[in-house]
């Protein structure tokens, strides 16, 4: 037992800092960078990237002598996370706002379809990373949507939910859109 001890203590000398270190970087990249929705996807990378070692470093820092590395880790996570949250409400923001008034020639695809469903391509290929995170986003979510979007089907998962209600901003603002047009 005693020896059990020593070792872990002395494993915690040697690795604790450099874990400390390590697991605060994602932290201040999340505290400190410039949150615009395009770099939302380099932050889901990091997400994942963390999430797929978790246990793993927590099992190998398990001891009481390294709790705060388990500390930094999460709450290095949990900064990741509301900065993704920050980054995806700044998007349905900017998507809700959105006021221009240009018309596009012959009736072709809007801009902001096109951004929009670019966007929405990108964050799908993170899917699972994404549905973890919005497990709890408390943005626009909780507003019903009409039960037309759902044809009775039940959303299995807050990323179909939050797609069905990005598609029905968007539907909405081309229909705003769609009066700007003289011929029909």
């Amino acid at each position: 037992m005693y020896l059990a001890i020593r070792y872990e203590i002395m494993f915690s000398d040697v690795f604790k800092e450099s874990a400390l270190i390590l697991f605060r970087i994602p932290g201040k990249l999340a505290k400190h960078a410039k949150k615009t929705p395009d770099k939302i996807f380099k932050f889901l990378t990091l997400y994942e990237g963390m999430i797929e070692d978790t246990l793993e470093i927590e099992k190998i820092f398990s001891s009481k002598f390294t709790s705060p590395v388990r500390s930094h880790l999460r709450s290095s996570m949990g900064r990741v996370t509301e900065a993704v949250k920050s980054m995806e409400a700044d998007f349905e923001a900017h998507v809700y706002k959105d006021s221009s008034k240009g018309v596009v020639a012959g009736g072709g695809i809007q801009p902001l379809t096109k951004y929009e469903m670019n966007y929405m391509v990108n964050l799908s290929n993170h899917a699972s990373a994404f549905d973890k995170i919005l497990t709890d986003y408390p943005i626009s979510l909780q507003l019903s949507l009409p039960k037309s979007c759902f044809e009775g089907e039940t959303m299995s998962s807050p990323v179909e939910l939050h797609f069905s209600w990005l598609i029905l901003i968007l539907l909405g603002k081309l229909d705003s859109k769609s009066e700007l047009y003289k011929d029909a």
